[in-house]
């Protein structure tokens, strides 16, 4: 039980003393693809989150934002430009070609863009004017522009709907925030992750999640098969299909033990459904097998997959019911990877970068995991 177990966040603030450490303004973590903005806006990109690994992208250029998959990656200069490189099999870097690149280059240009966020093989972004748009891998609709074949450009998506949040970080689907409140999801519905009650396979433009009545959500996050907001009245919901952890006390995996097989088993939860009942949520992170939620006390509270330390927690393979796992924190940046063995990030509100979890990925001469938020190799 997390009772018995030794929870070691005491090193949070270890010397050397925070105010002497590197500082950083965001992180992209998926697998072997991972990239860090210093704060002076320096692009660094690697396999692993240490500084003999990682090496500066487009030297001398100042970004904001970055976001990847494993093979391709979108990052946001500072005065708005998009840029994308890697794998392009299916037009996800928006340059209107399938030739892959190797150093990031400029996408829509003449667009000015606050956020992007990448999926395995498709993109979205959201300009400083909050129109969304997409492009790359189209096969269920995700891009969302009502057909099914693959965009080498960004395309308009939501008839003119304004967005403040999208998220696509998974291959199949789609889910964003838009500006009166509403979250719409669109692409792979086999798996209802959708959120509509509705079983259709695919959505191929923008769908409304179901609601309560006046219902309007501040936050969503989504991973491969699992997805939750947080609503106006900061209550927590999540739904998608069984083989996850919802944090809701119940073990959901269709095998024993803490095997992560069978990836594509039956809806659990078709609609969304209240989670860690009468705790006030502000933010949610979605990963693939675990999943944590800020709350109004900024409370860090996570559940699902940890044997290999993604909770910071001495022997607990998973948690079913969401746990304490960092208390008042000020962070501007929590990362959660779309991988199994992937470590939780943050970035605190002065920019010290910390993780926990599998080191193979943190470039830390230490055990194969680390449990406790320690500073990452830098």
């Amino acid at each position: 039980s997390v009772s018995s177990t030794m929870n070691v966040f005491a090193n949070l603030n270890s010397v050397p003393p925070d105010s002497a450490l590197n500082k950083y303004s965001d992180i992209s973590f998926a697998g072997v693809n991972q990239c860090v903005i210093t704060s002076e806006g320096t692009l660094k990109c690697g396999s692993k989150l240490s500084s003999n690994n990682l090496v500066e992208i487009d030297s001398g250029v100042k970004y904001k934002s970055v976001s990847g998959d494993i093979a391709n990656t979108c990052a946001i200069v500072v005065d708005g430009k998009l840029k994308c490189w890697g794998a392009n099999d299916s037009g996800q870097i928006g340059d209107g070609t399938t030739i892959a690149k190797n150093i990031p280059v400029e996408v829509d240009a003449g667009v000015q863009y606050a956020s992007v966020s990448v999926g395995g093989s498709h993109a979205c972004a959201i300009t400083v004017n909050g129109d969304l748009k997409c492009w790359g891998y189209n096969s269920s609709g995700q891009v969302g522009d009502a057909t099914q074949v693959n965009k080498l450009r960004p395309v308009l998506i939501g008839n003119g709907a304004k967005y403040k949040k999208v998220i696509a970080s998974s291959t199949w689907y789609t889910c964003g925030l838009d500006t009166t409140g509403l979250v719409k999801c669109w692409g792979d519905g086999r798996n209802n992750v959708i959120g509509d009650g509705v079983a259709l396979p695919n959505r191929l433009v923008p769908t409304a999640i179901a609601t309560d009545t006046g219902e309007t959500f501040i936050d969503v996050s989504i991973s491969s098969g699992h997805a939750c907001v947080v609503n106006s009245s900061h209550i927590l919901k999540c739904w998608g299909k069984k083989g996850y952890f919802y944090g809701d006390g119940i073990d959901n995996r269709t095998t024993g033990g803490i095997s992560l097989i069978n990836l594509f088993p039956p809806a659990l939860y078709i609609l969304p459904t209240e989670i860690d009942n009468g705790v006030a949520y502000k933010e949610i992170f979605v990963g693939l097998y675990n999943t944590c939620g800020l709350t109004l006390s900024n409370s860090l509270r996570c559940w699902g997959f940890a044997r290999y330390g993604q909770l910071g927690v001495w022997g607990l393979d998973f948690a079913l019911s969401p746990i304490d796992i960092l208390t008042n924190l000020n962070s501007k940046k929590i990362v959660l990877s779309n991988g199994a063995f992937s470590p939780t990030c943050f970035i605190s509100d002065i920019g010290v970068m910390k993780c926990t979890g599998y080191t193979l990925y943190l470039g830390a001469s230490q055990p194969a995991s680390s449990f406790g938020f320690n500073l990452v190799g830098f």
